[in-house]
C-alpha cells in the first residue's frame, strides 16, 4: 500500500515518552505541526490503560473536519513493548 500524506491528513502519536514522537516524525518525514493537533497525552492526560482509546476518540472527531479522501494515522504504544498502528480513510 502506497499512501502519500497531505497537509489535510491527521496524525496521532501517543507520547507517553516525548522522544518517541520526535523519532517517529523524523523517520517518516511528518511535520510536527500535524501531530496531535488537539493535544496529546502530555497536555490532555495519560489515563492508565485508556490512552489509546482516548486518542482514537480525539482523532475520530478531528476526521470529521477533514476533506474526503484524507487519511488519519495513529501510533499507540503499550506496556511490554507492544504497539499498534491504525490507518483510517475519510470517506464522507
Amino acid at each position: 500500500m502506497n499512501i502519500e500524506h497531505s497537509r489535510d491528513d491527521a496524525d496521532g502519536i501517543n507520547e507517553a515518552f516525548t522522544l518517541k514522537v520526535a523519532l517517529i516524525a523524523l523517520a517518516l518525514g511528518i511535520p510536527y505541526d500535524r501531530i496531535n493537533r488537539r493535544g496529546g497525552a502530555l497536555c490532555l492526560g495519560h489515563p492508565y490503560s485508556a490512552s489509546g482509546a482516548a486518542m482514537m476518540v480525539r482523532l475520530f472527531y478531528e476526521a470529521h473536519g477533514l476533506p474526503k479522501g484524507s487519511y488519519v494515522v495513529s501510533a499507540i504504544g503499550s506496556g511490554g513493548g507492544v504497539g499498534l498502528a491504525v490507518l483510517w480513510k475519510v470517506l464522507s
